[in-house]
């Protein structure tokens, strides 16, 4: 749906993944269906920053605009234009999805069932049971719920937990906004860094079982950026001493 608020924003942000996109989308439209048929209402929006030129002629295609909402703009950070996507979406809920990733044909609709049936007053986000990564690394991560025994805070000084494919209230998303990305500083990890954020405004990392997100690696990725430069996760109130008890 378009220029109608919707229970669910399907958030896809793209730069350079031109062709790549096409099993993305439709990854993300077998998960609309399936989200649709159980009565949910599915917003659909794309979010191109400073894109190639096969990106923008492919997301340019009739039968992308005629179903997703195609901005564009020129940040040059995806956690700038993540941002933006969120105060552009309508949604209750916020699914993110880069734009070469894949996600299972449960994950929309399996994710927000959990979170409706959450109390009120509840805050969580929802993410994966797998990350499955593929192309030109190969691995499969299991993530691990925040009520799980097995997790442990002091693991987020060393490392992140959860990736930033999730679902999570729009409404949280405005009030704890992405940081902008400052190699140049040292700093990385902007998803570690507002994973910690959210819960130091109360968040719950949950994970929803059966779910997988497949993550594509290749090229000069994000994530290979930082470890090129040796960068580390900004500093976080999450993770002071004082807060250290705390979830």
């Amino acid at each position: 749906m378009i220029g109608k608020s919707a229970d669910i924003s399907v958030l896809v942000t793209a730069h350079n993944e031109a062709h790549l996109a096409g099993p993305s989308l439709q990854s993300a439209e077998r998960a609309i269906a399936a989200a649709e048929a159980g009565g949910l209402t599915v917003e659909r929006l794309v979010g191109l920053d400073a894109p190639t030129f096969e990106t923008a002629q492919f997301f340019a295609q009739p039968d992308i605009v005629r179903n997703w909402r195609v901005e564009h703009y020129d940040f040059r950070d995806p956690y700038i234009l993540r941002n933006r996507l969120v105060r552009q979406s309508s949604g209750k809920w916020l699914a993110w999805l880069d734009g070469d990733d894949l996600i299972s044909e449960n994950w929309l609709i399996a994710a927000v069932r959990f979170l409706q049936k959450r109390p009120a007053d509840s805050l969580e986000i929802a993410h994966p049971e797998l990350n499955w990564i593929f192309d030109e690394d190969a691995n499969v991560f299991s993530l691990i719920d925040q009520l799980d025994p097995l997790y442990s805070k002091a693991y987020l000084y060393f490392n992140n937990y959860w990736d930033m494919m999730c679902i999570c209230p729009r409404s949280f998303a405005l009030r704890v906004p992405y940081q902008a990305r400052k190699p140049d500083l040292g700093y990385g990890y902007e998803d570690w860094h507002w994973n910690l954020e959210v819960m130091r405004f109360g968040a719950v990392h949950r994970v929803i079982p059966d779910t997988v997100v497949a993550k594509r690696r290749w090229g000069r990725s994000v994530s290979r950026q930082n470890a090129e430069i040796r960068a580390v996760c900004r500093p976080s109130e999450t993770l002071a001493i004082n807060h250290y008890r705390t979830l």
